[in-house]
């Protein structure tokens, strides 16, 4: 069996970094903090009692294999593993009551191009921190020459592309996109099977989806880790509610910055998504309920509008 290591492409947070270091010429410590918003910049106890909200959307299958099959296995693995993974985190799986309205199937661009800024759209309204997709890029068979000198033989091999992205609620960016291929031998008529687009019987075929579904789950959620806790105003009129309660962990008497939207940005292939904004507000939890929260203004800059972000005061 041959491994190739995983792919990851997650240097937007690096490219927000620079635009807004050259932007403000502020300090490193605070373009840093203020581009990024990671955990891992911040005191380790803002926001410790809240519980951030992940959504794994359905499987996308790119491949001729039939969706309830290996792409299906490696949709349960990954679910599997994110509950696994993820500390201090609540995962919204395809099929649970509270999984969101509008992303099945999910929002797309183009075909292959998910629609980033509808999933963030949707995603505030809900309370929701990330967003994480899955892949299954390619399920297919293959035969080979392989060997040495004269000892060369044809083998005939199955291979796999698979992949995930996180999506940021707040800035509509894709923060990571990992893949992970491998292949592993198999006999002829299983291969006949795939080319066939049916699914074969093969315990280290599903193993190796396994290992690779815990792989893109340990990325993930270590990019989910790094992002802060953070709600959005659902209303900015009286009374002012936050689109996350007890769910969430909230409790009455939470303080919270407000921020208002930055700057947008367009990506490749004509993304769009927006740089972290200013702080320009503070509110106060009043009351709770399940999945909202209503909110006392103790101070605005300006006027407050629905979809500004909210962080835990520092």
């Amino acid at each position: 069996m041959s491994r190739r290591p995983i792919h990851r492409q997650a240097l937007l947070p690096l490219f927000l970094l620079l635009i807004a270091w050259a932007a403000a010429g502020c300090s490193l410590y605070s373009d840093i903090r203020d581009a990024t918003r990671d955990t891992s910049l911040w005191e380790e106890n803002v926001g410790s009692h809240l519980t951030k909200q992940v959504v794994l959307t359905p499987l996308q299958n790119r491949t001729a294999q039939q969706t309830a099959g290996h792409p299906a296995a490696f949709s349960r693995a990954l679910g599997s593993a994110l509950a696994g993974e993820c500390a201090r985190t609540r995962l919204i799986l395809p099929g649970d009551p509270d999984f969101p309205a509008g992303l099945t199937p999910l929002p797309e661009t183009r075909p292959g191009l998910t629609d980033s800024q509808t999933i963030a759209e949707i995603g505030r309204r809900l309370g929701i921190n990330a967003i994480v997709t899955a892949t299954v890029f390619d399920l297919s068979g293959k035969t080979e020459r392989r060997g040495i000198l004269w000892f060369r033989d044809s083998k005939s091999f199955a291979q796999f592309n698979v992949g995930v992205a996180v999506f940021d609620m707040e800035t509509g960016a894709k923060v990571l996109d990992e893949t992970y291929e491998d292949e592993i031998e198999i006999d002829p008529f299983d291969l006949e099977a795939l080319e066939a687009g049916q699914s074969i019987e093969n315990p280290e075929l599903e193993e190796t989806l396994k290992e690779a579904a815990e792989e893109l789950a340990e990325a993930a959620c270590d990019r989910i880790a790094d992002l802060p806790w953070k709600g959005f105003l659902l209303s900015a009129n009286d009374p002012v509610q936050i689109s996350a309660g007890k769910n969430a962990g909230i409790s009455v008497g939470d303080r919270f910055d407000v921020y208002a939207p930055g700057k947008e940005m367009e990506g490749l292939d004509g993304q769009r998504f927006f740089l972290p904004g200013r702080k320009i507000g503070l509110v106060k939890v009043v009351s709770v309920m399940r999945n909202r929260a209503t909110v006392r203004v103790v101070s605005a800059e300006e006027p407050l509008a629905s979809g500004y972000a909210v962080l835990p005061v520092k």
